[in-house]
């Protein structure tokens, strides 16, 4: 359990990052729930927005490289983004 706990802080801090970086806002939602598929971590922005079909090609702000990890752990990485529309992704764990 104890690298599943440091992946998730480390892919969390890479998105507030991200956010502040490339948003070009420095206010998000950050939330933390327990759902039925596991620990849920989400952070939302109302920022610049992206357009996510980018993202699925390695490389796209670290986010790949986050999805990757995530499924290693048989995790989640969603993301739902619109250019102009903000950001809202959430990374889901499950929890055993």
């Amino acid at each position: 359990k104890k690298p599943l706990k440091i992946m998730l802080y480390r892919a969390t801090g890479e998105l507030i990052t991200n956010m502040l970086k490339y948003a070009g806002t420095k206010q998000a939602e950050i939330n933390i729930s327990l759902t039925e598929q596991g620990l849920c971590i989400r952070v939302k922005d109302n920022g610049v927005g992206m357009a996510v079909k980018n993202i699925q090609e390695k490389g796209g702000f670290g986010l790949y490289y986050i999805s990757q990890r995530m499924e290693n752990f048989k995790g989640k990485l969603i993301i739902d983004s619109h250019p102009g529309q903000g950001t809202d992704i959430m990374l889901i764990a499950p929890i055993t």
